[in-house]
Parts: structure tokens; sequence; C-alpha cells
């Protein structure tokens, strides 16, 4: 069997697409300076070992990448994740309105053949929809728990020798039963800083977060209604601590540092401080 696993960490609007049969995944961009506040990142952090950082790579603002290779699955979003456990804006009443100023990269990937949900935030008792109506929720409510992670499972290829091609980098060939990560990161994390070490005549270095502070939901930017007007003020920044990252076994091919998030990997202090960001999706119109 081949598989390839597409897992997503951060802040990102998933907007499912009827017409073309795929997903947008759609980066916002992170406060009001020319850098977004969030590291963009992807690769696969197991490439190297004992380095995490040295297999992954930028994403590049105001580019637009697509995933090559896999098939598209012919199951609905609805059918793929619960509203009751997912937060799903409803497309027959919500859409992705002018996105230039708002985002910073999209990611055009197929419909996967299944959706697994990892790294759980408990969020029953925050208000992460803030001013925005329920009735643009899918269930009419908010979820009690939003995701660190989604992974869009692949099962299905358009050629014999499946083949997988992220933006411009190079096809990967699938091997049977050895499946195949990629990591897609949009979160806040630490930069590495360097400081004169007196006693050694050297720099030393140390991490340090950007902010500990609640950022803006960027999403809120990236949507508007079909109809009317409405106010979208999701709160999906700075939710909490996610539930450990662990090893999921089995044949998924996914080991505990695919579903490490940025803080985690580039060894960050105080990562039991909230640090969660999630994302949305959006419906094709049911």
């Amino acid at each position: 069997m081949f598989r390839f696993n597409l897992i997503f960490h951060g802040m990102m609007l998933f907007e499912e697409r009827k017409a073309t049969n795929d997903f947008r995944v759609i980066i916002p961009h992170i406060g009001t300076g020319a850098t977004s506040e969030h590291m963009m990142l992807y690769g696969n952090p197991a490439a190297v070992q004992g380095n995490p950082v040295a297999g992954l790579s930028p994403l590049t603002p105001g580019q637009e990448y697509k995933v090559i290779g896999p098939k598209s699955g012919s199951r609905k979003l609805l059918e793929l994740l619960s509203p009751y456990q997912n937060l799903i804006l409803d497309g027959s009443k919500v859409k992705v309105g002018a996105i230039d100023d708002a985002k910073d990269v999209v990611i055009t990937v197929p419909k996967p053949t299944a959706i697994r949900r990892f790294r759980c935030l408990e969020v029953f008792d925050q208000n992460i929809l803030g001013q925005t109506p329920p009735a643009l929720i899918r269930g009419g409510a908010k979820p009690a728990e939003l995701l660190d992670a989604y992974c869009f499972v692949y099962q299905e290829f358009e050629s014999i020798s499946p083949l997988v091609k992220f933006g411009d980098d190079s096809e990967v060939v699938l091997m049977r039963n050895m499946p195949f990560n990629l990591c897609v990161y949009a979160q806040r994390a630490c930069d590495k800083v360097e400081e004169p070490n007196h006693a050694e005549g050297e720099k030393a270095y140390h991490r340090h977060y950007q902010s500990t502070t609640p950022h803006e939901t960027a999403i809120n930017r990236l949507l508007t209604v079909k109809s009317g007007s409405a106010t979208f003020d999701l709160q999906l920044s700075m939710l909490g601590k996610a539930e450990p990252a662990y090893n999921p076994g089995g044949t998924s091919g996914i080991a505990k540092i695919h579903l490490m998030n940025l803080p985690e990997l580039l060894d960050c202090p105080n990562v039991t401080d909230p640090t969660g960001c999630s994302g949305a999706m959006l419906d094709e119109n049911g």
C-alpha cells in the first residue's frame, strides 16, 4: 500500500472547493508588519536525524504552491470531519472574499482519502466565536475542541508509480509500505538570538519567544458572507497547550516528531505556556 501524509500545524483556513474538487489552504498574514508573526515552514522534520530544523524549508510569502500526485478523493468535508468536533464554517452562507491583502501563502491540495486529527486543544470554556454569529458555523455552535494538527491522508495516486510533488520541489517517488510524511507549519515560534558570552569569548545562543500575547485571528479577514452582512470575530490565537505529541503507531508511518509543533521542534523554553493557534474549515456549500 502507498500512503502520503500531509500534516498541517497552526492557523490556516481550509477551503473545500466543489468546482475543482480540491482544498485551498490559505495561510493568513499575522500582524501589521511586513513579516508575519507566524513562521511558515514545510518539510519533513525526521529527514535529518537529530536536527529536525534541517529538514524544513521556508514558505515564500506571496507564492502559491500546489501538491501534485495524489488523486482527489470523493468524500466531502462533512463526511470526513464532524462539525461538533471541528470548526467548520457553513459554505452555504460563507465564502472566501478578496484575499490578496490578508494572505501570505496559498497551497492547493487534492481532497484527501481521510483526515486524521491530532493534539486536541480543549476550548469548551473559551469564546472562540467572539461576535461571529453561530448560524454561520456548521452545527450552529462552537465545537468543544480544536486541533493543533490535521493530517490529510492520501492513498490513491494519479500514476501507477506513485509520486508526490510539492511546489517546485523535486518529485518524491513513493515506496510500497513506506509512508511519506510532509509537514506544513504556520505558528509562532522562537528566534535564535546571539549574545556575547564573555566567559568563553564566543557567541552563545539562547531561544526566546517572539511574543506570548494573543494576536489577531487573521482568518477573519479572509471571510465574507454570501448575503447581507456579518462580523467575523473568530478567536483562534493562544488557545492553550495542546495535548502531548505521541507516536500513533500502526501502519500510518507518522512518528511523534511529525506531530510536534514549532516551539517544540525549535526547543523553545516555556513550552508549557499557552502556544496553541488553530485553524478553521469552510465546506463546499453542503
